[in-house]
């Protein structure tokens, strides 16, 4: 798997393309809400991302709308939960 993500990371940048990045939420009839989507370059395996928001979010995702190919597509995107 990590080679596959090495191999990502070259195509990326040589030809300078950026990584969605996005952060979702639920309006009040459970409908997802995109509160933030832009892209990013990733360089290496090992990132931080800081985003602030307006709202609370209940999901976030690299690639969240599979617009590259990948061999897992399910895991594309995370359940925020909330640490006591």
């Amino acid at each position: 798997m990590l080679g596959d993500v090495t191999n990502i990371f070259k195509i990326l940048n040589k030809f300078r393309i950026g990584l969605d990045i996005g952060i979702f939420s639920k309006d009040d009839q459970d409908n997802e809400v995109e509160l933030y989507l832009e892209k990013h370059k990733i360089t290496s395996i090992h990132n931080k991302i800081s985003i602030i928001v307006d709202k609370k979010p209940s999901e976030v995702g690299v690639d969240p709308y599979n617009k590259l190919i990948d061999t897992n597509s399910d895991d594309n995107r995370k359940k925020i939960e909330e640490v006591p």
